[in-house]
């Protein structure tokens, strides 16, 4: 099933107006960034919770899947990490985004 995406509230959109949380903050970080916009935590789990599905580009999670290890990260199920190396690969020098699924 197809899912359209973008934006509904305007044509258009300018990249230098955006101030979003970066998809690597922490917890922590998410918290101070939102509580800067007078927002609580239930507004924060709201809103992030609402924008998790979707399509991610590899160049995102992608230090995930070669930590300083050799390894993927040993919090992310195995399963999808090797779903997700076999989708954008290991070589951050080739990867190619935008690469989204």
């Amino acid at each position: 099933v197809q899912r359209p995406t973008g934006r509904r509230d305007d044509l258009l959109s300018d990249p230098s107006l955006v101030n979003l949380p970066s998809p690597s903050f922490s917890i922590p970080g998410a918290l101070q960034f939102f509580a800067t916009k007078g927002l609580t935590l239930a507004d924060m789990v709201t809103l992030l919770g609402a924008h998790t599905i979707g399509f991610a580009h590899c160049s995102v999670f992608q230090n995930r899947l070669t930590n300083v290890r050799g390894g993927e990260d040993p919090t992310m199920d195995p399963v999808l990490a090797a779903t997700l190396v076999q989708i954008c690969g290991l070589d951050r020098e080739a990867l190619s985004d935008p690469r989204v699924f």
